[in-house]
């Protein structure tokens, strides 16, 4: 009997090491986001175009209400409208971690006036003081129709503001932003300073 109790106790010693490590759980992931859903311009006169313009991130689907074209998750892409009427299109995201939307309406007025084609402005001569436009380009310089490019400028000393008006730049030195021209488009950036004087430069994108 001595003999099985040590065998008893030698057994259960052997067996009273550490637990085994609990497996961890996979992290869930993460939330889709919409970081922007815009109409550019949001209001439009019966036949014209708008762009609706978007970046999501963390996302599989892509889709918009009502629907406009098939769609991929993008940072930044715009896509052209040309609503009959008033429209309030909704952007669909979903990805592993969920869904997300967001809204945005175009109106459409008869009494609105299009926005008269950009004239291209020369630039200045160079100034010892003022506000200065350190580079503004845009990439791809050709596109196919339908397709966008992307525009990027850094400033100092100023304000920026775009011909034609196609994006908000708000007051900030650098940026880039979409767009998705209906032909062969100059872009002038303009960067105006607290002292009345301004600074500008031109981007031309073609389309073929």
């Amino acid at each position: 009997m001595r003999g099985l109790g040590i065998a008893a106790v030698v057994l259960w010693t052997g067996c009273g090491g550490s637990p085994p490590p609990t497996p961890q759980e996979p992290p869930e992931p993460p939330a889709p986001r919409i970081l922007n859903f815009y109409a550019a311009p949001g209001i439009v006169t019966p036949g014209d175009t708008s762009l609706l313009c978007y970046g999501v991130e963390n996302v599989d689907e892509v889709r918009i209400d009502p629907p406009v074209r098939e769609l991929r998750p993008a940072l930044s892409r715009c896509i052209p409208v040309n609503p009959r009427r008033e429209t309030t299109y909704t952007l669909h995201v979903s990805g592993p971690g969920g869904e997300a939307s967001q809204s945005v309406t175009v109106r459409v007025d008869a009494s609105a006036r299009p926005a008269p084609p950009p004239v291209p402005l020369p630039e200045p001569p160079p100034q010892p003081e003022g506000p200065r436009v350190l580079s503004f380009s845009g990439k791809p310089e050709t596109v196919a129709p339908g397709e966008g490019a992307t525009l990027c400028f850094r400033i100092e000393g100023g304000t920026p503001s775009l011909t034609p008006d196609v994006a908000m730049l708000g007051e900030v030195p650098m940026g880039c932003f979409a767009v998705v021209p209906q032909g062969t488009t100059t872009y002038t950036l303009t960067v105006t300073g607290e002292s009345g004087r301004t600074a500008r430069r031109s981007v031309t994108v073609t389309v073929r």
